[in-house]
């Protein structure tokens, strides 16, 4: 290969990777501050993981928010990058049984025993959980149908 030629694939590949970088002007997804709570049975939830999916069935797009609950099931949702709060829309919520691992808490330990959730609501594909987040959205109360 010589350099002219060398030259030239370097500017292809160059152009190339700037054909789907974009401009940047494409707006941020608003942000709503979530908290909510989670049970079951009228029971909180302890240690478990909620997320809420924009469903894009019913055009929400944006990342996905997480939190986990505390000791009374309240949980915050934040997005990646600690941002708090979730996109503006309708989300798919998933939420996931705490596991148990050598570094748990008892109290981690007791919760993950006592946790009874279909593995189906840890699957964005498969719970019939949903929620819709507004601006004026802030405080959610989510209940896990009984297994």
């Amino acid at each position: 290969m010589t350099p002219r030629h060398f030259v030239i694939g370097m500017c292809c590949l160059c152009m190339l990777a700037s054909i789907g970088c974009g401009d940047g002007s494409q707006p941020a997804p608003s942000l709503v501050p979530i908290q909510g709570v989670l049970t079951q049975a009228g029971k909180p939830l302890a240690h478990v993981t909620v997320t809420f999916y924009p469903d894009n069935k019913k055009d929400t797009e944006g990342p996905s928010s997480t939190g986990v609950t505390n000791q009374a099931g309240e949980f915050q949702l934040m997005v990646a990058g600690n941002k708090p709060g979730a996109v503006v829309g309708f989300h798919k919520v998933t939420v996931q049984c705490p596991m148990m691992t050598s570094g748990s808490t008892p109290e981690q330990q007791a919760a993950a025993k006592a946790c009874k959730i279909s593995p189906d609501f840890g699957n964005p594909e498969k719970t019939t959980l949903t929620a819709e987040v507004t601006a004026e959205t802030a405080d959610l109360n989510l209940e896990v149908p009984a297994q």
